[in-house]
């Protein structure tokens, strides 16, 4: 198997797989580009295609082709390791016992049902009335054949014949999860008169079905829709509805827009609208969000206007801000779904999507609906969502929209966030979206300059303070740099060279390791950005960076002290509060002016 693991590699250039997934541009041998594992404003993720690996040297993922597609994917080695080889053209040695996985029976079975519904759909007198259905549903032809939609006959066995006349056995069919057995042992069919939806995985590969029943056989006994029960290759859970598709999309930094059905993706994408996904069968889960986070930082809830929608985009949300997901909510008219106006009015669907609702304005408009009219009782029902946005920044915007609704001081939120207990909170998956970079590589590439690079030392010396670095190594190193400005008068010009030499021998192996993981940080910006000048612009964005981090610190340590202090301490602590909440504003606001500064000078 290594040989073919070797071939693959020979022939597939991991530029050409990476740029699939994320724009590159040439620096040098190297490729550069935004990392698509973390959130970042400039590039440090660094393609080797001489070397066919990959590193970011912003959160540390670095691997092959294998390895990146296994991380972008969520899948397995042995996966990747299939596509890959299909990919290139690589034929794989089979299973020495020459029995196949059966995972892949499954995957078989799954493949022909979905083709067989289709067929009966499209082609067989049994389908004719479902597609005039979907048809006056206002569904296309090409819409039909590009989600492979279908309908199941509403006889007991025709899933059970067509598959078992391919050579599959009784067992292998329950569990595909097409086919269920009665008490007394008998075979049937678990989707009969129902339009089929086909669902995939992210790779593409049919993995269940969602069935809605069709009109004229509802007798009001069964449910609307059904999902395919969980099985060895379906977990409702970690399953997003369309995500196979509109995943292209959504690497293009388009917001992900999470409907309620099937059929409001199908109508949506019909409408030119790519970025739609669902859940699948199930209400919006952690792991739902943790997959998304892989491809978009925007979530946008476009649920049914009634009670019942605006309920599920509440508890979606919950999910989505713990997470770190930036989050809205799409309101369209009371009595219609997005699928209708999808079909009635394209142009107006447009203008709902693109006029989405801060989530707090929805909260605050359905809960004074419900003749919630106290602020008190507003604000209380509102203080465990707050609680749960990670991010804060975003947390900050959130406490000075509801302190503006409710007409309720800042300094009154902020107290009683404190309060609300953690068991309230519940937790979410970690997405791996960091404010800047990671800690110890930001206060590194920092104390590395220091060392390295004459035109930024006596800038930064007076710029970072103590405390802005983490307590150990780090405060120490940078202690003993400025006893060395003080001893010696070419501090501001010496070389790094001539500079160690001044360095106490005990601090000599950390001073040598920042100073290589600068050089390699220097190597690794674009020549525009390696003169002086534009140095002290990169090593003022790196200081402003590690400052955010610290204060994002200080604004969670002040909440939680917020708690356990007597209501005296609390006004002061509020008034920290604000001040710091401001300090990060105006940080991030010099951030994001001083990243804008270095893209205008490409």
């Amino acid at each position: 198997m290594s040989e073919e693991i070797e071939l693959i590699k020979e022939r597939l250039d991991i530029g050409e797989l990476v740029g699939e997934y994320v724009t590159l541009k040439q620096a040098g041998r190297h490729l550069k580009g935004l990392c698509p594992f973390h959130s970042e404003k400039t590039p440090s993720f660094v393609v080797s295609p001489d070397k066919g690996i990959y590193h970011c040297f912003g959160c540390g993922e670095g691997g092959d082709i294998f390895a990146f597609l296994q991380r972008k994917e969520g899948i397995e080695f042995p996966a990747a390791l299939e596509q890959l080889a299909e990919r290139t053209g690589v034929t794989l040695p089979k299973r020495r016992s020459g029995a196949k996985d059966p995972r892949a029976r499954i995957f078989e079975m799954l493949e022909l049902a979905a083709k067989l519904y289709h067929e009966i759909l499209t082609n067989q007198s049994p389908g004719k009335r479902a597609l005039k259905y979907l048809k006056e549903r206002g569904v296309q032809a090409k819409t039909i054949d590009g989600f492979a939609l279908g309908y199941a006959p509403q006889q007991w066995d025709t899933a059970i014949k067509f598959l078992l006349s391919k050579g599959y056995t009784e067992s292998e069919l329950e569990r595909s999860g097409l086919v269920g057995r009665s008490e007394r042992g008998k075979l049937y069919d678990r989707f009969r008169g129902r339009i089929m939806f086909p669902i995939h995985d992210v790779q593409g590969r049919v993995i269940a079905f969602g069935g809605r029943i069709a009109p004229w056989t509802e007798t009001g006994n069964e449910g609307k829709y059904i999902n395919s029960p969980e099985t060895s290759v379906y977990v409702k859970r970690r399953v997003v509805y369309n995500l196979n598709r509109a995943k292209q999309v959504l690497r293009k930094s388009e917001p992900c827009v999470v409907v309620e059905g099937y059929m409001d993706v199908v109508m949506l994408a019909q409408a030119a609208h790519k970025n739609v996904v669902a859940s699948s069968g199930t209400a919006f889960t952690t792991d739902q969000v943790a997959l998304l986070s892989r491809y978009t930082s925007t979530l946008h809830f476009a649920f049914d206007a009634d009670g019942a929608g605006v309920a599920a985009a509440e508890s979606a949300t919950h999910e989505a801000i713990a997470a770190g997901m930036r989050v809205a909510t799409v309101v369209f008219p009371i009595g219609q779904d997005p699928a209708d106006v999808a079909k009635d009015d394209p142009k107006a669907l447009t203008n709902y999507l693109d006029q989405p609702v801060p989530l707090v304005n929805l909260l605050l408009d359905r809960l004074q609906a419900t003749d919630i009219d106290d602020r008190d009782q507003l604000l209380e029902r509102l203080l465990p969502l707050i609680k749960r946005v990670t991010n804060v920044v975003h947390q900050g915007e959130m406490i000075q929209q509801v302190a503006t609704t409710l007409h309720v001081p800042e300094s009154v939120i902020v107290s009683r966030l404190a309060a609300v207990p953690v068991t309230q909170v519940a937790s979410a998956p970690t997405t791996g979206r960091g404010s800047f970079m990671p800690e110890n590589e930001g206060y590194r590439i920092l104390l590395g300059l220091l060392v390295l690079e004459p035109a930024v030392r006596q800038r930064l010396m007076k710029q970072v303070r103590l405390k802005d670095l983490p307590a150990g190594d780090a405060q120490a190193l940078y202690k003993e740099l400025g006893v060395v400005a003080k001893k010696h008068k070419d501090f501001p010009h010496a070389s790094a060279d001539k500079l160690l030499t001044y360095v106490a021998d005990s601090f000599m192996p950390q001073a040598e390791a920042v100073r290589l993981v600068a050089q390699e940080y220097v190597a690794r910006l674009d020549e525009h950005r390696q003169g002086a000048s534009a140095l002290k612009q990169e090593a003022e964005r790196l200081w402003r960076g590690l400052q955010i981090v610290n204060l994002e610190q200080q604004l969670r340590a002040l909440q939680e002290q917020l708690g356990s202090v007597t209501a005296k301490e609390q006004r002061k602590l509020i008034a920290q509060f604000q001040e710091t909440m401001e300090s990060l504003n105006e940080a991030q606001s010099e951030l994001d002016t001083l990243s804008k500064a270095l893209v205008r000078t490409k």
